[in-house]
């Protein structure tokens, strides 16, 4: 990457995207009273560390102007975060322990559609 005049919308967009991700990974995803807040990676290790990973790849696609392959790395996240969600609340209530959501999960949401957006923008403005 030269200068940032030669850096595109959708380059800059993916770049959002990914550093949200990274961030909603650390970010609490649930309340424990004994505990406090859990972040993701805290709470799932295997999970979040693939999260992880994806946000890193969607950063340097980004940077490298890759932005097509941008459809895989926020495609691999939509199952994962839904996925470790419904899987630890049927764990939770397996307890019948009753654990509240926190904000982490919002970021890591809009991280992903921040990243398939910069995705969609390839295809538009290759097509426009």
């Amino acid at each position: 990457m030269e200068s940032l005049e030669n850096v595109e919308t959708r380059q800059i967009v993916g770049m959002i995207g990914a550093v949200v991700l990274f961030l909603g990974v650390f970010a609490p995803v649930e309340r424990m009273d004994e505990l406090g807040t859990v972040s993701f990676v805290g709470a799932w290790v295997l999970p979040g560390t693939f999260v992880l990973l994806l946000a890193a790849a969607t950063l340097g696609l980004a940077l490298w102007g890759r932005t097509r392959w941008l459809w895989l790395t926020g495609g691999l996240c939509v199952p994962v975060l839904p996925a470790a969600y419904l899987l630890r609340r049927a764990e939770v209530a397996k307890f019948g322990a009753d654990l509240p959501i926190e904000w982490g999960w919002l970021v890591m949401a809009a991280g992903v559609l921040v990243i398939l957006a910069a995705a969609g923008l390839h295809e538009w403005e290759e097509r426009g």
